[in-house]
Formats: C-alpha cells, sequence, structure tokens
C-alpha cells in the first residue's frame, strides 16, 4: 500500500472536505499528523470562509478553495468538470495520502485521487446516513474499490460496510473522537448558563447542541424513514421536555446552534413549536457558540437526539464527565 511513497522526505498529506462549516475534526486530525508526525499537510474545501477556514488559518496549515462540482446537483456536468480538474491538482502537489470527509466530498475527489495515482487514497465516513440512502449506497457499492481503505467512525457504519461486500481488509473502524486538550472538565470554565438566563444556580439545565439543519427531503438520497425529519431531533427534544417538566417543574431547556449555513427555517419552526406547546421560558435558545465545553460544563444532562449519528458529540460530553441522554 505504501510502495510508492517516497521515503526520502515526509509524508504528504491533504484531506478534502466540501463544507466550511463544522468539520474541526478534519482540521485536528491534519494539525496532530503534522505536530506529532511531521508530515507535510494540506486541505482542500469548498468555501474562502467559515469556521473550518478560520481553524486551519490559525494553525498555518495551507489550503486550497475548490468546486466541488455539486452547485448544480448531483447529476450536473460540473461534478465531472471538477473531477478532472482536481485530478491535475492531485498530480501537481505529489500527495502521497489523499483523505475524503463526509459522502458528498468523495463524488469527485475518490476517482480524482484514484486517476491521479496517489498512492494511498483514505475515506473517512461520518456517519451510517449515506450507507442507508439509496442512492448513495450504490454510489458506495460501485466505487469503494478506488480508494486504499474506507474508515467508518462507529459500528454501524462498519456493518453497513460489510453489507456491501467491502472486504474486511480494506475497512478501518477508527471511533469519531473529541479532541482531548479541548474537553478536559477541570480545565474547562463554564459558559454561564443560569446566570444568562437569571436561573438559580441548583436549576437542573438540559442541554442540546446541534445546527438547526433544513428538514430532510424526499427521495432516493435521504434514507427512507428519515424523509421530511428534522435530522438532529430538534423537534423530539422539545415535546420530551413538556412531559420532563411535569416531574421536574425547576429544569430547564438549552438548544444551543444556530441555522446551517444560514437557512434559519427549521429554527423559527423550533421557536414557534416551543410556544405553541407553552415551554417559553423552560425552553431557550442560544444561537450559534463556539464555546461547546464551556456549555457541556454547565449541563446538568446532555441530549443527542439525533436521528442518524455516529459517535462525536456524545464522546465531547463524556469527555467533560457530563451525564447523557442519547438515541
Amino acid at each position: 500500500m505504501t510502495a510508492a511513497i517516497q521515503p526520502d522526505r515526509p509524508y504528504r498529506v491533504c484531506h478534502l472536505v466540501a463544507t466550511t462549516l463544522g468539520a474541526r475534526w478534519m482540521y485536528e486530525q491534519l494539525r496532530e499528523l503534522r505536530d506529532r508526525h511531521g508530515y507535510e499537510v494540506s486541505a482542500v474545501v469548498n468555501r474562502n470562509e467559515g469556521p473550518l477556514v478560520d481553524w486551519l488559518k490559525a494553525a498555518g496549515i495551507p489550503f486550497h478553495v475548490w468546486d466541488f462540482g455539486l452547485e448544480g446537483g448531483l447529476r450536473s456536468w460540473s461534478l465531472l468538470r471538477s473531477m478532472f480538474q482536481l485530478v491535475r491538482l492531485l498530480r501537481k502537489e505529489r500527495y502521497d495520502v489523499v483523505q475524503t470527509h463526509v459522502f458528498l466530498s468523495l463524488l469527485a475527489a475518490r476517482p480524482a485521487a484514484w486517476i491521479a495515482g496517489v498512492p494511498v487514497r483514505l475515506a473517512m465516513i461520518a456517519g451510517p446516513f449515506h450507507l442507508e440512502a439509496k442512492a448513495s449506497r450504490l454510489v458506495e457499492r460501485l466505487t469503494w474499490w478506488m480508494d486504499t481503505c474506507l474508515i467508518p467512525t462507529c459500528e454501524k457504519s462498519l456493518r453497513l460496510c460489510s453489507g456491501l461486500g467491502i472486504p474486511d481488509e480494506n475497512l478501518r473502524l477508527i471511533y469519531y473522537s473529541a479532541d482531548e486538550n479541548r474537553f478536559r472538565r477541570e480545565e474547562v470554565k463554564p459558559a454561564g448558563l443560569r446566570q444568562r438566563f437569571g436561573w438559580p444556580e441548583d436549576t437542573p439545565v438540559i442541554v442540546l447542541i446541534a445546527y438547526f439543519y433544513p428538514r430532510l427531503s424526499a427521495g432516493d438520497w435521504i434514507p427512507d424513514n428519515l424523509h421530511g425529519a428534522a435530522f438532529k431531533g430538534h423537534d423530539d427534544f422539545i415535546r420530551a421536555a413538556g412531559h420532563v417538566l411535569k416531574e421536574f417543574p425547576k429544569a430547564r431547556f438549552v438548544l444551543v446552534g444556530g441555522g446551517f449555513a444560514g437557512n434559519s427555517d427549521l429554527l423559527e419552526e423550533m421557536k414557534a413549536l416551543t410556544t405553541r406547546l407553552n415551554l417559553d421560558g423552560p425552553v431557550v435558545f442560544t444561537g450559534h457558540t463556539p464555546e461547546t465545553p464551556g456549555v457541556l460544563r454547565d449541563a446538568t444532562i446532555a441530549v443527542q437526539a439525533a436521528l442518524c449519528e455516529n459517535l462525536g458529540g456524545t464522546l465531547e460530553a463524556l469527555s467533560m464527565a457530563s451525564p447523557m441522554v442519547v438515541t
């Protein structure tokens, strides 16, 4: 697998992801590969602004801004054009290792890395979502062999990959995890949620941290059981709050996060649901905050209510010694 890598220089590693909103794990992996192992690292992202870009710049990690060919839809010729342009970039940079993150990223990057002859080609499978949808599952079945190895980040994804007939030697289970340096309970300052909302210090605070993604559409690119769903389970969290309050009337429920990519439709829908259920007051919305560890430091209970997810947020909360309620 590594025979074509040049031994007389540091490995050149490139990670690709078609987003700059989130995907902090990609930046953390590149930083560790550089700082701990001495590799030359770089990234390819789809925009020149966003939290991921800010992290890359702050760490001094070089990156390319690339059109992944997704603007015109998944059946567009722009995907093919993006793929061949990416082939030229990968050949020019002479990367030893290319790793994609998130399914949409690999549509152009997987065949591009294979055609470019990159010696080691990896795909991180961030969660089981695309492996349960008809269209993307078919894409994975037809193209997995272009990668040297697939990296499922939870056991469910591993089982789904095996179900596609991908051999064990082409799979490596590596759990999605959290940066232990950010999530050290004894070193993290609380975010001050109780003070912010004027709650007594003994108030039980139940927290859900997640973007408000738009409701999922119907179609073959979405798992059948998730058509029309609020992906992160915000509506389930709000409805559950009403039941919990009957037994624990002093409890308060905090939804941390903003609308994804500027789309606030679901956020406004959830605020309206809160009002309709007469939960204004006990249920509050904080908007986006980058201080996830501090919020978890405040939490009496952290909730992960996502309908299709890996272990990411769960491990962050557990690292902060926060009790969990999870789907």
